[in-house]
């Protein structure tokens, strides 16, 4: 398995409920392909440096996990089908 860390921008009139099952949806993806959350990170909301459809703010949570390589496709297919999920960066980590 790969590490890997994604970065996501969720929509910021979520309330705390909402948003913990946004993120509790995004680590389920996740270990629903057999990979494994190393920790998930809550950034807060933050203004965005463009509007994204009609959000000029949004909620950033930090995910690391480990996956094979193969099931990335997946996972942005999953993050796509989320509409609370405004953007995803997933980015692997080389280790030295």
């Amino acid at each position: 398995m790969k590490n890997y860390e994604a970065m996501f921008i969720v929509r910021p009139d979520l309330n705390q409920e909402e948003l913990d099952k946004t993120v509790k949806a995004i680590e389920e993806i996740v270990t629903s392909n057999k990979g494994k959350i190393n920790d998930s990170l809550n950034w807060g909301k933050r203004q965005l440096s463009y509007k994204i459809g009609s959000h000029a703010e949004g909620a950033y949570q930090l995910v690391h996990f480990q996956i094979e390589p193969t099931a990335i496709k997946r996972l942005k297919e999953g993050y796509r089908l989320n509409e609370d999920i405004v953007r995803v960066l997933i980015t692997k980590i080389e280790k030295s």
